[in-house]
C-alpha cells in the first residue's frame, strides 16, 4: 500500500511542504494548486524536485466550479480542465480531484452533474489522466431540497444532497 498526504495539510512553503512529507516516510504526495501557485518554480522543476525526495505526485487538486454550468459556462469550464490537464501532465500527476460545483450560475440536478463528470473522464483518459469527484456539502447539485441524503448514479457517482439552509447560504456566498 502506498501512503500519501496533500500538500494543504502542511505548514510552509511547497519546498519544505514536500521535504516534511519525504521526512516523515510517505510515498506520495498531493499537490494542492494554491501552493504550487505560490511556488516560484515551473511544473518541471516541481516534478523534479518531487522525484529527487523519492516522492510520487498521486493527485492535483482542486479542480472547482465545474459541473452543472449553463452555456458558455460549460464550455469554459471544460476549457479550464483541458488546461488543468496539461498542467497536470507537466507534472506528472495521473489523477484530479474535482470538488462539485458551489458556482452560482450551476443549475443544479443529478443527470446534468453525471453528464458533465462522464464528458471529463471521457477527456482525461484520452490523455492517460483520471478523475476524482468530492462531495462538497455545500454544492449546487441539490435537486430535492431539504432531503439531506447521498444518492447513487450509475454505480460510481455519489454526491449529496443539501438542505434548504445550505442552499440559502450558498446564494449569500460572494
Amino acid at each position: 500500500m502506498k501512503t500519501s498526504i496533500a500538500t494543504v495539510s502542511i505548514s510552509g512553503d511547497l519546498r519544505e511542504k514536500l521535504e516534511a512529507i519525504a521526512a516523515a516516510g510517505f510515498d506520495g504526495v498531493e499537490i494542492f494548486e494554491n501552493d504550487f501557485l505560490a511556488y516560484d518554480r515551473s511544473p518541471a522543476e516541481v516534478r523534479k524536485m518531487v522525484a529527487d525526495l523519492g516522492l510520487d505526485i498521486t493527485l492535483f487538486q482542486p479542480f472547482r466550479d465545474f459541473e452543472g454550468l449553463p452555456e458558455p459556462q460549460r464550455r469554459q469550464a471544460f476549457e479550464r480542465a483541458e488546461r488543468k490537464f496539461d498542467l497536470m501532465e507537466e507534472l506528472g500527476a495521473p489523477l484530479m480531484l474535482v470538488c462539485s460545483s458551489i458556482a452560482p450560475a450551476a443549475l443544479g440536478g443529478i443527470d446534468r452533474a453525471a453528464a458533465d463528470f462522464r464528458e471529463l473522464g471521457e477527456r482525461a483518459a484520452k490523455r492517460g489522466l483520471r478523475q476524482a469527484a468530492r462531495a462538497v456539502r455545500v454544492s449546487r447539485l441539490d435537486v430535492e431540497p431539504g432531503r439531506g441524503e447521498e444518492r447513487q448514479r450509475d454505480g460510481n457517482l455519489v454526491l449529496p444532497q443539501i438542505s434548504d439552509r445550505h442552499e440559502r447560504a450558498v446564494r449569500r456566498m460572494p
